[in-house]
């Protein structure tokens, strides 16, 4: 634990008690080679590296660690709902919301384990505010008798109509 310390906290001092790096620094000095030398899956060290990477770095890995708190993160979703997409216009997916926020769960639950921050603030964003399970999952239903009929006469008036279907 003492090497983590002498990578992610600083000297203690008066107004900073437990002064602790930004979270770009704890990500990738600390959290990432941690990720890289445990037993998790190789495609899971990746999923995590890409999440926070991607979507949490470029938004909050300038804030310092123990400053992050849930209010951060609920901002942080809103704003990546809106305009998360790195490469397009646009927001993210609840899907990819609810990784960016498994995520940030995991990092912090490192951190709060190894005595870097008090509490985790992932676990403490309340549920409406997070991307839930149920708005990732799209309700599909089957066509009825009529929906089906309209749709095969439809595509009888095209050219591949039928091949689409």
């Amino acid at each position: 634990m003492d090497h983590l310390r002498a990578r992610c906290v600083g000297p203690s001092t008066a107004a900073h008690p437990l002064w602790v790096s930004d979270e770009a620094t704890f990500i990738e000095n600390v959290w990432w080679p941690a990720l890289a030398s445990s037993t998790l899956k190789a495609t899971t060290v990746n999923f995590y590296r890409q999440m926070s990477g991607f979507y949490v770095l470029p938004h909050i890995g300038q804030l310092r660690l123990d400053r992050i708190e849930p209010t951060t993160l609920v901002a942080l979703y809103r704003e990546l709902r809106v305009n998360g997409r790195r490469q397009r216009r646009g927001g993210l997916s609840e899907r990819v919301l609810g990784n960016v926020h498994v995520t940030l769960t995991a990092a912090f639950s490192y951190a709060q384990q190894h005595g870097l921050i008090q509490s985790n603030p992932a676990k403490l964003v309340h549920r409406i505010d997070r991307p839930s399970r149920a708005s990732r999952q799209q309700k599909t239903r089957a066509w009825n008798a009529e929906e089906a009929r309209a749709a095969i006469d439809a595509a009888r008036t095209e050219r591949l109509g039928i091949v689409v279907l």
